[in-house]
């Protein structure tokens, strides 16, 4: 009696998982997925977002098709906002988060109309650290004993540039200028060549991808001088992050900081996305990142590839949205003045 009562709840449980995959596969079948970026064309939210749009598909039921679309304005926000409160929640319409997500919602809740606890996590493909790099000096002790002001390129007062460098700043009491108004990644970069500004912070992968001349030859063009990330990139472990050096009353202010750098390039679903759909979404992208075009294609364009599961960014997002103090907002705010 007991093994025929077994027999029938398995029966059912595959039944129930049968008719979910049929029902995820014809949301999908015949349609296409539009993912959204919040920066223009060119850049690494841009170069992630399109090897998603060519082998994420491939593991999801039903075989739908993916196109990008580059929504800017804001410094990201605009796609942002748009996304948590007006975008398709039928599980068709993905988004390249911002990787200051969380911290810009903490610190800026009027900028930031979300709520990154709402957002469902697909997963990230890397853990992407600011990297620090000037023309000026050759490291953070040189910066210290001449106290030279570093001149910093963004777009504007909200952009990960323009966070990184200020904190760093406050947290090492050293000097640093964000100059404000570049309209893209190339203009800021090529500011730094041309001398206009001696300094940058700008993610390893866009440095890889766009300027890897920078740092060939002894001397390099451009030095390398911290990472701004929780822990050392695996590319770059003989470079000390801002978080090392920081004196133990900023620590956890820095630490916050230094947090977008955890979710890296990956994917987002609206809030009030069917659950089952979320659900089957996630199992896609972790098949997407053991997938050996996936790799390839990253490979091809200088991506690197630190893959986070989705439930592990949901953990970290509500962790920090949940025990970030006054305080330490604060000292943040106070920096970035």
């Amino acid at each position: 009696m007991k093994m025929k009562l077994l027999f029938s709840v398995l029966l059912a449980s595959l039944a129930l998982m049968s008719s979910g995959r049929a029902d995820v596969a014809k949301n999908f079948s015949g349609k296409t997925i539009t993912i959204v970026v919040p920066y223009g064309t060119g850049g690494s939210y841009d170069k992630y977002a399109r090897v998603f749009a060519k082998t994420l598909v491939k593991h999801i039921p039903g075989n739908p098709k993916a196109i990008v679309q580059n929504k800017t304005g804001g410094n990201g926000m605009i796609a942002m906002n748009w996304f948590a409160n007006k975008a398709p929640n039928d599980g068709r319409t993905l988004l390249v988060p911002l990787q200051q997500t969380v911290v810009m919602q903490l610190l800026f809740p009027k900028k930031a109309r979300y709520d990154a606890g709402k957002f469902f996590w697909l997963g990230a493909s890397n853990k992407t650290n600011m990297i620090a790099t000037s023309t000026k000096v050759k490291t953070i002790d040189q910066w210290r004993s001449t106290n030279a002001e570093l001149m910093v390129p963004d777009v504007s007062k909200f952009g990960a540039a323009y966070l990184a460098a200020k904190v760093t700043g406050g947290a090492l009491n050293l000097p640093i200028r964000v100059i404000t108004g570049y309209r893209t990644q190339t203009e800021m970069l090529k500011s730094i060549e041309s001398g206009e500004t001696n300094a940058g912070f700008s993610s390893h992968p866009a440095l890889m991808a766009f300027v890897p001349q920078w740092f060939e030859g002894n001397p390099p063009k451009v030095n390398r001088i911290a990472q701004f990330g929780l822990t050392r990139d695996p590319d770059l472990p003989n470079l000390a992050t801002v978080l090392e050096m920081t004196p133990a009353k900023n620590k956890a202010a820095v630490r916050l900081a230094s947090s977008p750098a955890y979710f890296g390039r990956g994917l987002v679903l609206p809030p009030g996305t069917n659950k089952e759909i979320s659900l089957a979404l996630r199992v896609a992208y972790d098949k997407m990142s053991s997938d050996e075009e996936f790799k390839a294609l990253l490979k091809k364009r200088r991506l690197p590839l630190i893959p986070t599961k989705g439930e592990d960014l949901d953990a970290t997002v509500k962790q920090l949205l949940s025990e970030t103090t006054p305080e330490v907002l604060a000292d943040i705010r106070n920096w970035l003045k």
